[in-house]
């Protein structure tokens, strides 16, 4: 059975699922963050960077994870640095990735309901997209943990 916490925000999932089943959005919801719209989760090990002024990744795959760090710390300084580092709101959405996809506000307002799914859902959609329609690979790149889709499958098979 669905937690009220997460069956709260079914209006919103409605709204910007495109073309994934809502309830797997919620799943997302419930996976990502417990319903919890303010939930903040730094990542030190993140090293996807994106430099909104350049408009290109940082990421190098030929580099370190430190090495790719310190190039976007001395790209975008610490307070975007430390904002891209990490995943804001309902469905996580890592700062670096809301950038990448045109976000320009401040990051906590990734934490506002209806700005977090909308992004989430996009990014996810794309996903679902470039990976042939593909709901457990989609999964598999929006998270990038190897049990993420079995654990989101977990969650929706408890929501219907």
């Amino acid at each position: 059975m669905i937690p009220e916490v997460i069956a709260r925000w079914r209006p919103h999932a409605i709204a910007y699922r495109g073309q994934l089943d809502y309830n797997l959005i919620l799943a997302v919801i419930w996976q990502e963050s417990a319903g919890d719209q303010w939930a903040y989760r730094y990542e030190p090990g993140y090293q996807y960077f994106y430099d909104v002024n350049a408009k290109k990744a940082l990421y190098d795959r030929t580099m370190s994870v430190a090495d790719n760090r310190a190039k976007a710390l001395k790209a975008l300084g610490s307070t975007e640095f430390a904002q891209q580092s990490a995943s804001w709101g309902l469905m996580q959405s890592m700062g670096a990735v809301a950038r990448e996809r045109g976000f320009s506000g401040y990051m906590p307002k990734l934490c506002d309901a209806q700005t977090g799914i909308k992004l989430c859902c996009g990014f996810l959609n794309d996903l679902y997209d470039r990976n042939g329609k593909d709901v457990r690979k989609a999964l598999l790149r929006y998270n990038g943990g190897s049990s993420y889709p079995d654990e989101v499958f977990a969650k929706l098979k408890e929501i219907k």
